[in-house]
């Protein structure tokens, strides 16, 4: 259910409402939706909801990994602590890359 453009392109810009891509529903159609302005798509919900969890699993990972090496190199706590910050930096730089992939595809 799209509106029809006014004859009167400020009164389009005043609504704050954008035509954005199509979507497909469930079927592969094609239907076009219109947004109001910063209004994300449910696929950019979606990646935005994974984002704790990237950097959630990404340190606890790291975090059971190092303290397995840990146990079998005899390093304790050197690698434990060099993987969580390693999980950190990858899991902050993961979750910045689905934070903008998710703007982008307003």
């Amino acid at each position: 259910m799209s509106r029809q453009p006014s004859a009167r392109p400020e009164d389009d810009d005043a609504a704050g409402e954008t035509e954005s891509p199509p979507e497909t529903d469930a079927t592969g159609a094609a239907r076009h939706v219109t947004r109001k302005a910063g209004e994300l798509s449910p696929r950019s919900m979606i990646a935005a909801f994974a984002v704790p969890w990237i950097m959630v699993l990404a340190v606890l990972g790291a975090a059971i990994g190092g303290g397995f090496l840990d146990r079998w190199l005899n390093t304790t706590p050197w690698l434990t602590i060099a993987l969580i910050v390693l999980g950190v930096l990858g899991g902050g730089l993961q979750a910045y890359r689905s934070i903008m992939k998710a703007l982008r595809g307003k």
